[in-house]
């Protein structure tokens, strides 16, 4: 029994992360090798880079250069957290991608409800409120990692947007998060009074 638990645990601890679509377009650097690493992050790079591509719809090059060391803030010198890559092995500057960076990390989708959820309505800042709906929303995602479905219901619930902007609100096209998807969050899903950096 106990040699079964010994080799078990051996075998999670060195499976590796089926990444082969992902090499940040440095393929001689940025190998399984290099996405296998995790440095001080409770993930592995290949896991972080797939995890942003998928939950936060980033192209590869920015979800890789968020993943990176250098490179874990985003334009507005937001720090936006998990940072498990090598910036010479990963980062699209580090390694000199064939890819390129799009300028803008925040790529959210007007809280599934573009008819309703407008940039206008977005980029209001409501009365008593010190950041508009959209600042809110971004710090959610890119501060706390909430889906954006999640960031839009608290913003919402917490004053910061319109109920144009509640996902189960509007026919939101987001999906809603699974308990895999918040498993995979850093930290717990909470209400946070902080500002946006």
């Amino acid at each position: 029994m106990t040699m079964r638990l010994v080799l078990v645990t051996a075998v999670a601890l060195f499976q590796t992360v089926n990444v082969s679509a992902v090499d940040c377009g440095c393929p001689e650097t940025c190998t399984s090798e290099a996405l296998n690493e995790s440095g001080d992050s409770p993930f592995r790079c290949g896991e972080r880079i797939s995890w942003l591509m998928k939950h936060h719809d980033l192209p590869e090059a920015n979800a890789c250069a968020i993943s990176s060391r250098r490179g874990a803030e985003n334009e507005s010198g937001e720090d936006i957290g998990i940072t498990p890559c090598r910036y010479e092995a990963c980062h699209p500057e580090g390694c000199a991608s064939k890819l390129d960076v799009q300028p803008d990390f925040h790529l959210l989708h007007n809280c599934g409800c573009p008819g309703t959820c407008t940039d206008d309505v977005m980029g209001e800042t409501l009365p008593n409120m010190p950041f508009s709906c959209l600042a809110r929303i971004t710090y959610m995602v890119h501060h706390h990692h909430n889906p954006e479905f999640d960031a839009c219901a608290m913003a919402v619930e917490e004053g910061y947007c319109q109920s144009a902007c509640q996902p189960v609100m509007c026919g939101s096209t987001l999906v809603e998060p699974t308990e895999t998807t918040v498993a995979m969050r850093e930290g717990p899903f909470t209400k946070t009074a902080a500002a946006p950096a």
